[in-house]
């Protein structure tokens, strides 16, 4: 007698709905790869030129997640904090500039401007990091840590402070212009999935007036689709309707106005195409030359 085949068990209804997607500012500029993850019920806000590589998660349900001005989170990491330990979770604040890399995982309540979050770096909860702070590779920092700027956690928690980017302004604006290069190379390396989080987004304008993204933004962009193949639709019919007519033998370019004898449809796309336009059709004039 054989004995059945064990089968799977039956997942629960919970774990069969999609993710809940949060109420998400993200700016124009913001690359979001299509696999990336922004997942939790609290906002989420993606500053101008922001980078989330394949597989990065943004994690708001725990506590809202905003991530500043040119910041690049990369594979495998983890920004934000969830509410599976029972503890309220919190926000978390990723100042401009910042680089989280591979595996990485974020829960800081803050973390300061041009940072460096290294491969597999673990920030636990309420964490205050500095501007221009360094954590290497595999480093810990304890829930509730302060770490003051321009701080190396290095050597299974060993400190010290980096005095040549304290020191040296033009080696912190190197590091700026270097990471605003590496956003242009991802620009075009990476696909763009932010229209998919746009569709949940609120929708403002940021201080100064910078535009975000937002699912009025997507309606003009087809509006203005539309209107370009209307456009390039009545070329097309125009430039059928010129050259078939074949009154006169002798073809020329519409250098000016349609005299009174031409017909309405002569004024209409003398206004349409002016005489200047590199794109204007050769047509058959509809009355014969005077000689």
């Amino acid at each position: 007698m054989t004995t059945p085949a064990p089968t799977a068990p039956k997942r629960t209804k919970s774990e069969l709905l999609p993710a809940a997607k949060p109420p998400c500012k993200i700016y124009s500029t913001a690359i979001i790869s299509e696999k990336a993850q922004v997942t939790g019920t609290y906002p989420v806000t993606i500053g101008e030129n922001v980078v989330l590589h394949p597989y990065a998660r943004i994690r708001a349900e725990g506590g809202s997640v905003s991530i500043g001005k040119g910041s690049i989170v990369y594979e495998n990491a983890v920004v934000g904090t969830s509410k599976s330990d029972g503890d309220g979770g919190g926000d978390v604040e990723v100042g401009e500039f910042v680089t989280i890399e591979t595996g990485a995982v974020v829960e800081a309540k803050s973390v300061g401007m041009g940072t460096e979050v290294g491969v597999k770096v673990l920030i636990g909860r309420g964490v205050v990091v500095g501007e221009w702070c360094k954590l290497t590779a595999l480093e810990k920092v304890e829930a509730g840590k302060v770490l003051e700027d321009y701080t190396v956690v290095f050597g299974d928690g060993r400190e010290r402070i980096d005095t040549t980017i304290k020191e040296h302004g033009a080696v912190r604006q190197a590091r700026i212009e270097g990471m605003e290069k590496a956003v242009g190379v991802f620009g075009k390396l990476i696909p763009n999935g932010a229209a998919k989080w746009a569709a949940n987004a609120d929708g403002f304008e940021g201080l100064d007036g910078d535009k975000w993204r937002h699912t009025g933004s997507s309606r003009i962009s087809c509006l203005m689709h539309g209107s370009m193949i209307m456009m390039i639709w009545l070329r097309i019919t125009y430039s059928v309707i010129a050259l078939s007519l074949r009154i006169h033998d002798s073809p020329r370019h519409l250098t000016a106005a349609p005299t009174t004898h031409a017909n309405a449809l002569d004024w209409t796309f003398f206004w349409l195409f002016p005489p200047e336009s590199s794109m204007l059709p050769i047509v058959r004039d509809t009355v014969p030359l005077s000689h």
